[in-house]
Order: C-alpha cells, then structure tokens, then sequence
C-alpha cells in the first residue's frame, strides 16, 4: 500500500433528525435540514454507519457498491437493523471453518467458549492495569454476556455499538468472511455481533467510570473511537486469529 495515500476513514451519519444521501460526482452528498450539505469522496471513505432513518437515493447506495463500501444501517440504540454488502470476490478457508464448525454437533460450544475467553481476555487486560478493586469489579460486570433483544441505551453508547458493528462488518467483507452462519437448529451465529462486542466491551472498560456519571457525550464518545479505532480493529483481527486456531483444532477431530 502506498503511505503517501489517504487513509479512508468511517463515515458516521448517527445525527439526530433525518437527513438524505444523494451523489455528487465521485461521492456522497448528505443533506441536513439545519445545516450546510457535506460531500463525502468515496475515494476517502472506508465504510457508512448510517441512522436507518436517513433517506439513500439508488444512486448513491449504487455508488456504495460499485467502489465496494459496506453501508451499515443502525436503530436509535445502535443495534443492526441491516447492511449492504458488495459481492464477494472470493471465499476463505476460515469462513469455510467457521460455518462448518457453527453446523457441527458441539460446534456451539465451542464457538460459546470462544466468545467467553475473548470477554476474560480483556477483563484481565484491564483489570492487570488497574490497581484498585473498583475498576476490577466493574471489568468483571461489563464483561457479563449482554442479554437478547433491544435494549434502551444512552446516545453516547449507541454511538458506539454502531461503529463497532460497522467496523466490524467491513473488517469481514475485507477478509472475505460472512458475518453470520447458519446453525442447524435454525437462526444464524452472528459472527459481527461477537467481533462488535469484543470493540464494545474494551470500550466500556476503558470509559466506564464517564458512562456510569453520564458525563460522557456522543461527540466525546465518537472523538474518542477516531483516535482509539485502530486498536479495536487490531483486537478484532487477534479474535479472528484465536477463532481460525478454534476451528483448526474443531476440524482435525471431525472425521
């Protein structure tokens, strides 16, 4: 990769109200109500986080796919209402891996396994950082296993759940991955939402004192992601590192 090029960032359209993305040449135009129209080059952008609420013209979801970017749609509380994926140009041994570890007999287990080393990995990386018990037993209770369905979270913690699955789901579409896998009981392992949990998780524990006194913004919330992104992408990529050794060890016991 050329160094001397722009990096691509996220795009985040996570404002309050509704807004419409339109084209303008080689990128997108996001038109607010209260406030001048931002133009977004696509050669800049490296994935959408969008409100489902915004209104997408053709054109420009058309755009989104024709330069392969991930257009993630998000509810009020950040969770994945859905996503446009271009067309995958090839497919990996790990997805193969993983999809037959989630249809196998005990597979399951074994991904739940995964999904809970990965929460104690961080609570202890925290929790070896911090000296008094306090930060330790917060650690422990944001590590616990987030209950199904919606739920009703602040803006600066829907922010966040939605970069985190947004980042998520690009890094997947980068590795050539689906982000959910059938399971043979019916339903689907939803490999982004594990990822986006991981980034979520390290998240709370590093600002859960600021979530707790409600002193933490949305804007703070999304600053604090730009300057810190590089490190959840990098933990994300070790989760999948851990779940190919996972799946390796799954596959040589199966006959």
């Amino acid at each position: 990769m050329d160094d001397n090029l722009p990096r691509r960032l996220p795009v985040y359209l996570l404002d309050a109200g509704t807004a419409r993305v339109d084209v303008d040449g080689p990128a997108l135009r996001v038109e607010h109500a209260e406030r001048a129209p931002a133009r977004y080059p696509v050669s800049r952008i490296h994935r959408v986080i969008s409100q489902a609420r915004h209104h997408w013209s053709a054109s420009a979801t058309r755009l989104c796919l024709e330069h392969r970017l991930p257009v993630i749609f998000v509810d009020e509380a950040g969770d994945l209402l859905g996503s446009l994926q271009p067309a995958r140009s090839r497919n990996e041994p790990l997805g193969d891996a993983v999809g037959r570890l989630a249809w196998e007999p005990g597979g399951g287990e074994r991904l739940d396994n995964w999904v809970r080393n990965e929460h104690l990995r961080r609570i202890h990386a925290h929790a070896d950082t911090e000296r008094d018990r306090g930060a330790r037993e917060l650690a422990r209770r944001l590590g616990a296993p987030a209950p199904d369905g919606p739920r009703a979270r602040s803006r600066p913690e829907a922010t966040v759940h939605a970069a985190m699955r947004g980042l998520a789901e690009a890094l997947l579409q980068d590795r050539g991955l689906d982000t959910r896998y059938p399971l043979p009981g019916g339903g689907w392992w939803d490999l982004a939402g594990r990822l986006a949990g991981f980034g979520v998780l390290e998240w709370q524990l590093t600002t859960g004192a600021l979530v707790e006194q409600g002193r933490l913004e949305a804007e703070v919330a999304l600053d604090f992601l730009h300057r810190h992104i590089a490190d959840r992408e990098s933990g994300m990529v070790k989760a999948l590192d851990r779940l190919e050794q996972v799946a390796r060890e799954a596959g040589q016991a199966w006959p």
